[in-house]
């Protein structure tokens, strides 16, 4: 069955957060539930329409057909245990649930899924540091509901686990000679996910720019503030805790002091209602994760001066 993908606007700026929960094959403790936000959740499929891979392509275990397109099962399962050599198991009364990263889709191989769960972003907590991560894999928050431990997986880092690149932060030779601009530019970024951080670290390097980084709007707005330079530029999230990407973007552009801050959206969540809720009132420029050298051009381009070479001085 497809789920309901269109994103619900209204629902972000009210802080809400809709989870996809479900159970991993290996795990019998039924109060160890998964989970990821149901704006990357394209559809649940039922097993009996994948077809088996060979067991020397694992951790991939199949592939499901979406919209005429051919998806990659992955058995995440598998990832996080990585116990001895990998072990064929039956697909049998499973479900995928296809998601959608940046423009890639994918599919994660389940046990069961629960009803979608809405809650409050603010309720989710941050994990401890020992938890943060099993074998590469990320958890970018964790929620208690009644006798349910929740755990938020990073999608992005599952793709990086199975088809690590580091060449993907490199930056193309010319966005790199037009990003010399950049370099002395005071830019916050802000951004909850671990990996995403390093990752975008490793690419505004490059940049020489000075960078600050908050995990959330609300740490974004107190370092917006209270730093005594002022921020030429803005690059955020769109999924945080506490306050998301649109919410600390809607503050910044209501405030007298900081509205002409251009601010960068970097998201993998693709949908056409926040493009146009984005464009409609001015918030920015949005950009999908994996595009990052279309958004360090548009950022250079921003910032470059209107009139290089030339000083104008009052009288």
């Amino acid at each position: 069955m497809e789920t309901n993908s269109a994103i619900d606007v209204n629902g972000l700026l009210d802080e809400e957060v809709h989870l996809v929960r479900f159970l991993l094959p290996s795990l019998m403790d039924t109060t160890i539930v998964y989970a990821v936000n149901s704006q990357k959740v394209e559809a649940v499929i039922e097993s009996d329409e994948v077809v088996k891979t060979p067991e020397n392509l694992h951790p991939f275990v199949g592939i499901v057909y979406f919209r005429s397109m051919p998806v990659p099962i992955l058995d995440v399962d598998y990832l996080l245990r990585k116990e001895g050599n990998y072990k064929t198991k039956s697909l049998s009364g499973s479900r995928i649930l296809v998601c959608r990263v940046a423009r890639r889709l994918i599919g994660i191989l389940v046990a069961k899924t629960k009803p979608v769960l809405t809650i409050q972003s603010q309720n989710i907590l941050a994990p401890p540091q020992e938890m943060c991560q099993k074998n590469g894999i990320e958890f970018i928050g964790i929620y208690r509901h009644l006798k349910e431990t929740i755990m938020l997986l990073n999608i992005e880092s599952i793709m990086e686990v199975v088809s690590p690149q580091d060449d993907r932060c490199l930056l193309p030779a010319k966005v790199l000679v037009d990003s010399s601009i950049l370099k002395g530019k005071k830019i916050l970024a802000l951004e909850d996910s671990r990996f995403a951080r390093e990752k975008l670290k490793r690419i505004l390097a490059q940049t020489e720019a000075n960078v600050m980084f908050a995990e959330n709007g609300k740490e974004g707005y107190e370092i917006l503030k209270n730093c005594e330079v002022p921020i030429d530029a803005i690059i955020t999230d769109f999924e945080m805790p506490i306050m998301n990407g649109l919410q600390f973007a809607r503050l910044v552009k209501e405030s007298p002091k900081f509205e002409k801050i251009p601010i960068f959206f970097l998201t993998a969540v693709n949908g056409e209602a926040i493009v146009d809720f984005i464009k409609t009132n001015n918030l920015g420029e949005y950009y999908l994760k994996g595009d990052e050298a279309s958004l360090i051009a548009s950022l250079a381009k921003k910032l470059k001066p209107k009139h290089p070479g030339f000083e104008i001085f009052d009288d």
